[in-house]
């Protein structure tokens, strides 16, 4: 049980004892965005409701991909699926090239590169925080006032951090060695999207087994969840929710542990 627990602790407990240089990462890499930009933190909230309305327009106003409630819930379901999704995927889409675009830090320096996945994360995290605040002045200016529960959502995207940081690590590590790594990972992250409900949701499925393999898919389970807590509905049900709990917790053990077993031959590599 120590070795299991050790296991499952250690991937934050290796960046707590780092900390401050963690957050010194963490804050560059959060000023090298908006460094030269004109509107600089302005994007954070312009590029989230830039989005949203294409994706509005697209999906709602020419498709008609409404899903009952108006046009109003459709942009409050959207943005909450766009949430979730990009929780995850803004540190996916970036991981590939973590180790290589850093040569330096392998064969000349002596630097904990493990630590390299936690900034692009604590990025994600700032949009996600964002992201969500101005998720609930949309619900309550264009639904109504959302439900007590929302204000659990941050909880509820803790999960979607994790699956990003586990995977984050496993494509750091592959990008090294497989230099095709980015490429997929692309193109991976284009699918999982539209396999996801982020444009749709649960309630279009109707057959049980289709259901049963949507959820299948973790961000299914957070995207449902966000929507439930934020309305004040039955979410996917307690089981589900601790599922998806405990997978993005193994999922970051073991990115973690696999980017440590492969990191000795990055040096070899570059």
């Amino acid at each position: 049980m120590r070795s299991l627990s050790a296991f499952l602790l250690e991937p934050f407990s290796s960046a707590w004892q780092r900390r401050g240089l963690l957050r010194e990462l963490s804050r560059r890499e959060i000023e090298a965005t908006f460094t030269g930009s004109l509107l600089g933190a302005g994007w954070l909230v312009l590029q989230p409701l830039l989005s949203l309305t294409v994706y509005a327009l697209v999906f709602g106003g020419i498709l008609g991909l409404n899903g009952g409630g108006g046009n109003a819930a459709l942009v409050s379901r959207l943005f909450t699926g766009m949430i979730v999704y990009h929780a995850f995927a803004e540190s996916t889409s970036r991981a590939a090239r973590l180790v290589l675009s850093r040569p330096n830090f392998v064969t000349k320096v002596a630097f904990p590169l493990h630590l390299l996945p936690w900034p692009t994360v604590a990025q994600a995290t700032l949009h996600a925080a964002v992201s969500t605040t101005l998720l609930v002045l949309l619900h309550l200016v264009c639904v109504g006032v959302p439900a007590w529960t929302a204000v659990l959502l941050p909880l509820a995207l803790v999960p979607s951090l994790l699956l990003g940081l586990g995977l984050s690590w496993v494509l750091a590590s592959l990008g090294v060695y497989v230099r095709d790594t980015a490429e997929v990972a692309r193109v991976g992250l284009q699918l999982l999207f539209f396999l996801s409900p982020v444009v749709w949701t649960l309630d279009l499925v109707h057959d049980a087994t289709t259901r049963t393999l949507v959820m299948l898919n973790p961000l299914a389970i957070g995207m449902e969840t966000c929507r439930a807590l934020l309305a004040g509905t039955p979410g996917p049900g307690a089981a589900w929710v601790v599922a998806y709990v405990l997978i993005a917790w193994l999922a970051a053990a073991v990115g973690y542990a696999f980017f440590r077993r492969t990191q000795d031959g990055f040096a070899d590599v570059l």
